[in-house]
């Protein structure tokens, strides 16, 4: 039994590099230039955003957090140098955005906190389309829909009953 199980745990750990992608760590900066935007190893950390993580082909790929000069941060997965993918947002504001990304923007299913809401639903080109915002003490305070709010008790109504036969 013993010999089986050494068997099968030789095999994972030495077959493991062959069937897995590997990434290395490492610290780029966001250099913002006229030719948009370039991942540098070498910045000032007070003038360029800070990112940590895996990189393919120069920029980022994988996953990585990034640390923005204005003291946002971002951790999850990344794209092509952008956000993409599920990942945490954090405003220094104490605002947080928990979801999903695209091309660096809030985009698909998602949960924004702040202060005095929640707001959960759907995000399209980083502004709620779909959501219903929440109080701190769980009572719906109102419904964006198509990323509009609305306001009256039948727009609303209509815009459930819409939802509902979809």
């Amino acid at each position: 039994m013993r010999f089986l199980f050494s068997t099968i745990l030789s095999i994972i750990f030495l077959t493991y590099p062959l069937y897995c992608k590997s990434y290395d760590n490492v610290t780029l900066y966001k250099w913002k230039t006229s030719y948009g935007v370039q991942w540098k190893k070498k910045g000032d950390i007070d003038v360029q955003d800070l990112y940590e993580g895996e990189v393919e082909n120069g920029e980022p790929n994988g996953l990585g957090i990034i640390i923005y000069v204005d003291g946002s941060q971002y951790f999850g997965e990344w794209k092509d140098g952008k956000e993409d993918g599920e990942g945490t947002y954090n405003y220094p504001n104490g605002i947080q955005y928990v979801g999903e990304f695209k091309d660096g923007r809030f985009n698909g299913k998602g949960r924004m906190t702040t202060i005095t809401e929640t707001i959960i639903g759907e995000f399209k080109d980083g502004y709620p389309w779909n959501n219903l915002m929440f109080d701190n003490n769980g009572n719906i305070k109102s419904v964006i829909g198509n990323g509009r709010t609305l306001e009256t008790e039948q727009e609303i109504k209509e815009y459930l009953k819409n939802r509902k036969k979809k």
